[in-house]
């Protein structure tokens, strides 16, 4: 009877122990990991690349910009100079529409502008984060982690900093693609237009357009 009762036992301890590392392995991998995408772009230099494309293109952009700007100047010169000095209603009023259309245009030119500069700039973040992804994945994994979760998420109040994957994950992105020159020569410029969050892809600033006036090709009648 005794013998049947430590048999009992021992099978009862056995049970538990195997049913709790059955729940001590599946907790650890439902455990959430938190990276820090900002700082693993910070550290090796990607916000500086993307920084630098952002404002490269927005440099051919506002370009562009001014060359249609001072196009549509000439155009408007160039319809005023036969109005003369004191021009009818009729021409003034002409030149108006004219002066409207004109701002129109520009202003389409900048909106479209805008939104290529937002487009590419989601473009290089999308591609920083797919490229993020697998192996913080892989990191989460290796120290038993199910889930990964970026830590500027608004949805993220708090965490143990235990949890924290942000240095694994730098140090494994740098080996398999390490900080380029070009981000390191590019520091100078990019500090001087702040690169918003990973995580909250607002769009940079716009190039502007000066308004044409009516006052500086058509003078006021008398």
């Amino acid at each position: 009877m005794t013998r049947n009762i430590w048999t009992s036992l021992a099978t009862v301890a056995a049970s538990c122990a195997c049913s709790l590392a059955i729940l001590w392995g599946l907790q650890g991998q439902s455990g959430v990991a938190v990276v820090d995408l900002d700082e693993v772009a910070k550290q090796l230099g990607r916000d500086l690349e993307i920084q630098s494309s952002i404002q490269i293109q927005t440099e051919q952009l506002q370009q562009k910009l001014s060359a249609a700007e001072q196009s549509a100047a000439a155009q408007l010169t160039e319809v005023r100079k036969p109005f003369g000095e004191h021009p009818t209603a009729a021409q003034e009023e002409q030149f108006r529409r004219l002066q409207q259309s004109a701002q129109s245009q520009l202003a389409q030119l900048k909106q479209k502008a805008e939104q290529e500069i937002a487009a590419h700039r989601q473009q290089l973040v999308a591609r920083f984060k797919a490229e993020a992804r697998p192996i913080a994945a892989k990191i989460a994994r290796k120290h038993r982690f199910g889930t990964v979760v970026t830590k500027n998420d608004s949805f993220l109040f708090s965490f143990d900093e235990a949890v924290d994957i942000t240095a694994d994950v730098v140090a494994a992105l740098g080996e398999s693609r390490p900080a380029t020159a070009d981000a390191k020569e590019a520091a100078p410029r990019a500090t001087a237009r702040p690169l918003p969050t990973l995580n909250q892809p607002d769009a940079p600033a716009a190039p502007t357009v000066r308004q044409v006036t009516h006052e500086e090709f058509l003078p006021a009648t008398r």
